[in-house]
């Protein structure tokens, strides 16, 4: 729990500043990360990276949760700016891998870097980066959870690597999804956000339940927010609905499809008409922000389909609980991991 309140409040505060400080560099980064179409176990981490919302032992210091931030490599201490560009062996990776466009803006502040990279690289030059941040990163838990050494030839040998497995993934990926569009006439899979509610009519309280789910189907994040002062479970799932949208800017989609059970809400949230019912000022709201999409789309689903959505929402009612979630599987690991990060390394 404690972690899951780390990467809350973090991620909220490094929102905050960058926001202020990023503009439309880091809404073009966000918008180019997710149509690089990168494993999104590796999307995810470059996404926490530019928030700078990964556990670093800096980061866990600055918490509390950890008392020693040194980086048991060079005894620097550990930020994304150690780890990423100032670590020998990252410095070294970054050379091996012969990326100039990299290593010739290194001075530039960590957080401000990564959205001039996107910017001024290629695709195919953003998916090394982003391979490297990420095999950079793993190296780093293997060495302080595992005691496991890489050298940086090893990593760069790594990179390439898996440069050359997601390449032929991806074109026979690619190939697959044109053919099988060419026989069903359907579009190209997009990134899709789950919504439902749950509803506690004795003080008109409604939780909110979110799910976030790749182009190829695969669990990215869930995310539950707690409203006030709700009228009806009705103007909760027009909330839901516009909560949704509303985490698709913030994770920077820029084509989305919408899901939802209600489907009162999704016929509202489709029209373009201006809505006079009790709800109308939230649809109005949902309306205001298709703007911030190349395409959106709202899908009536069964409720049968919408369960983990609802679940999500109805435990946080009964904790009156926020969450954010990534990846399930990874946060569950790194909470295992906890009791090594608030120790001094051996």
């Amino acid at each position: 729990m404690f972690l899951a309140k780390f990467y809350r409040s973090h991620y909220r505060n490094q929102r905050t500043r960058t926001f202020k400080s990023g503009g439309a560099n880091r809404q073009e980064f966000f918008g180019k990360l997710w149509n690089l179409q990168l494993p999104s176990k590796i999307t995810i981490i470059i996404w926490r990276i530019s928030w700078n919302c990964i556990p670093t032992l800096g980061n866990l210091r600055h918490r509390r949760i950890a008392t020693n931030a040194s980086w048991p490599r060079d005894y620097g201490e550990e930020n994304c700016h150690h780890i990423f560009r100032q670590c020998p062996i990252s410095t070294e990776v970054w050379q091996l891998l012969n990326l100039s466009l990299i290593t010739n803006i290194m001075h530039q502040n960590f957080l401000e870097w990564l959205p001039i990279v996107f910017k001024q690289g290629t695709n195919e030059q953003c998916r090394y980066f982003c391979y490297t941040l990420w095999l950079l990163w793993y190296s780093r838990n293997q060495l302080l959870h595992e005691r496991v050494h890489s050298t940086g030839k090893d990593l760069a040998q790594q990179v390439q690597n898996h440069m050359a497995e997601h390449e032929w993934i991806r074109a026979k990926k690619i190939l697959s999804n044109t053919v099988h569009n060419q026989i069903i006439g359907e579009d190209l899979p997009i990134m899709k956000i789950q919504f439902d509610v749950a509803f506690d009519r004795r003080d008109f309280r409604s939780a909110s339940g979110l799910v976030v789910w790749g182009t190829t189907n695969e669990y990215l994040a869930s995310k539950s927010i707690l409203h006030s002062n709700i009228a009806s479970p009705f103007a909760a799932k027009a909330y839901a609905g516009l909560e949704a949208i509303k985490l698709g800017i913030k994770m920077g989609f820029q084509e989305i499809q919408i899901l939802g059970d209600s489907l009162t809400v999704i016929k509202k949230c489709q029209s373009t008409a201006t809505d006079y019912s009790v709800i109308g000022a939230i649809i109005r709201d949902i309306q205001s922000k298709k703007s911030s999409f190349q395409k959106i789309e709202f899908k009536h689903i069964l409720k049968t389909k919408n369960m983990r959505a609802h679940n999500i929402a109805k435990e946080a009612l009964q904790r009156s609980e926020r969450a954010y979630i990534e990846h399930e599987e990874t946060i569950q690991h790194n909470m295992g991991a906890a009791a090594q990060w608030a120790r001094n390394p051996d």
